[in-house]
């Protein structure tokens, strides 16, 4: 398979693009101004970035074997993602246990759920 050739500009938009959006998150205010009041444009950023990568991978996929396996497609995909979002709810729910009330810590259980099934979104929409 053609690999994509690496970009280290991309590793550099990505993070052009994270920093935005924290920077965004953390309002903070110079001279009574927002700073950074489009941060959502980072995540924009990051969406094309992800697009221009996975029609790549997809294009090599068509070129070396004349069809695309979205099923292949997303179980490399699961494959990759999976094993990090454990790790990270795994950490999260441990040092809840030792930091917050029991009240937040079921709320913090619930939302780990939703977000092992990726439907995180989902119910925060429920929740409004």
């Amino acid at each position: 398979m053609n690999k994509l050739k690496y970009f280290p500009q991309i590793d550099s938009l990505r993070a052009i693009s994270v920093i935005g959006v924290i920077i965004y998150h953390l309002e903070i205010n110079f001279f009574e101004t927002k700073l950074f009041p489009g941060g959502y444009v980072g995540v924009d950023i990051f969406f094309l970035i992800s697009g221009y990568l996975i029609t790549g991978i997809l294009y090599n996929e068509f070129l070396e074997r004349e069809k695309i396996s979205f099923l292949n497609f997303y179980l490399r995909r699961i494959r990759r993602i999976i094993p990090a979002i454990l790790f990270l709810l795994f950490i999260v729910l441990i040092l809840s246990f030792f930091l917050t009330l029991p009240n937040d810590l079921v709320k913090i259980s619930e939302i780990s759920i939703s977000n092992l099934f990726f439907i995180s979104n989902i119910e925060e929409i429920a929740l409004s």
